[in-house]
């Protein structure tokens, strides 16, 4: 399994306009394609003014289907023309292959991702040492998911957890800081990725 993202910056002044947007062309976009695709917009960490929208795809030919369909259909292209202007730069896309997963819901309200970029020496060893924190953070009572960016940055990896509330993403952030085992296995795989390459973000669901 894959998960693609497509994400765009808003335009300052149409950050309200963009938000509804979001959700309007999300639900015409799953209509189209038959499947769920979610819009998200960009909390903290990662890009300022973020929104994005994210579905699951088997493999690559999947993705064309879908991408087959949108661009079929007149009602969907106009809308994205018509709406040109809630945007500062163009779409930037995200293919990530899902290498461990025990997410137990696709509709959680927020999601805490923490990317890194692995030594390409170390390529193996530190999908192994991803796998194995997903299962460690699951055992703890964090549903998520570890996966290997396919396209576009060369080399991230990256853990997403998913939540309902911010005092669940509080509790995440209480256990990462207080665990022993955590850290204890966080410090002996610092060798595998690459200095000060991680970035901690947070997302939100829109609609």
């Amino acid at each position: 399994m894959h998960v693609f993202i497509r994400t765009r910056i808003t335009n300052p002044n149409t950050v309200v306009k963009a938000k509804a947007f979001a959700v309007e062309i999300g639900q015409m976009a799953s209509a189209i394609a038959g499947r769920p695709i979610t819009p998200f917009h960009n909390m903290f960490g990662g890009t300022p003014g973020a929104i994005g929208w994210s579905t699951t795809i088997a493999d690559l030919a999947d993705l064309g289907d879908i991408e087959a369909k949108l661009a079929a259909d007149p009602g969907y292209q106009k809308k994205l023309a018509d709406n040109a202007s809630l945007w500062v730069h163009n779409a930037e896309d995200r293919v990530t292959q899902i290498v461990s997963s025990g997410l137990t819901s696709s509709t959680n309200l927020l999601y805490a991702s923490l990317t890194a970029v692995l030594r390409t020496d170390k390529f193996a060893d530190a999908v192994v040492f991803g796998v194995q924190m997903q299962e460690y953070l699951q055992s703890a009572g964090f549903s998520g998911c570890f996966g290997v960016n396919s396209f576009s940055s060369y080399g991230e990896v990256g853990w997403l957890t998913g939540f309902d509330s911010l005092a669940d993403v509080d509790r995440l952030g209480t256990f990462v800081m207080s665990d022993e085992r955590y850290a204890s296995r966080a410090k002996a795989a610092a060798d595998l990725f690459e200095p000060r390459s991680g970035v901690n973000q947070l997302v939100r669901r829109l609609g």
